[in-house]
């Protein structure tokens, strides 16, 4: 128990620092609200989107920061529309980075954002959820699947709704603290439960197959008694 509590401790402090480290390398104050977007930057992420809707987010809660990270096609358009917009003081471009980085950018942000309708079973959806990181997306049956509850995150439809959705947990945080949501989504999409689920699967795939059989057999001695 001492060596498994120690370990634990020397986790949450190691996650702490690097929470920091991130900010930091980015100049961002640790009470500043810093929303997150993570994909490859293609147009098909409608990144533009995000974007649009950073006025009215920053109308209501100024300090805010937008970090996009990833490289692709579509950067030299958003760098552009950044400037345009004269946004270049409230969004950081990081570029691609390193994938045993990625979980500390999900916990040194306060909301993780995308805003693509290209992916059906979106991994960072799940990678964010995992960092304990709100998460804001748009609406799709998958989406509305896992996004249960505030606590985990909310799905939105237009550009109004994710405006408002951003801006409550920037503003109301504390009210989606509820964590038991969360460890019980994770729970069931881990490895384990769906081991459990595969296995569970195959066992009632026997279990149809040998009802068959015996049905089958059952069957063919009848008919060999009304044979005779």
């Amino acid at each position: 128990k001492g060596c498994s509590g120690f370990i634990l401790y020397f986790s949450l402090i190691f996650s702490f620092v690097l929470l920091e480290n991130i900010r930091e390398k980015y100049k961002i104050n640790p009470e500043q609200p810093l929303l997150l977007t993570l994909s490859r930057l293609a147009f098909e992420k409608n990144i533009d989107k995000l974007l649009n809707a950073m006025p009215d987010i920053l109308a209501r809660v100024p300090e805010t920061k937008l970090m996009i990270c990833g490289d692709g096609p579509a950067r030299e358009s958003l760098v552009q529309q950044v400037s345009d917009m004269n946004l270049t003081d409230s969004v950081i471009f990081t570029g691609e980075i390193n994938n045993d980085e990625v979980g500390s950018y999900y916990k040194a942000a306060d909301v993780f954002v995308s805003t693509s309708v290209s992916e059906s079973q979106g991994l960072t959806y799940i990678e964010a959820i995992a960092s304990g990181t709100k998460v804001i997306t748009t609406h799709s049956p998958y989406t509305d699947s896992i996004l249960t509850d505030a606590s985990i995150g909310m799905t939105f439809t237009g550009e109004d709704e994710l405006v408002n959705k951003v801006v409550d947990y920037l503003l109301n945080g504390e009210k989606y603290n509820d964590s038991k949501p969360r460890e019980e989504l994770l729970n069931s999409i881990s490895a384990d439960n769906f081991g459990r689920k595969v296995v569970s699967f195959y066992e009632k795939c026997m279990l149809d197959f040998d009802m068959k059989k015996k049905l089958r057999f059952n069957s063919d001695e009848l008919n060999k008694a009304k044979g005779r």
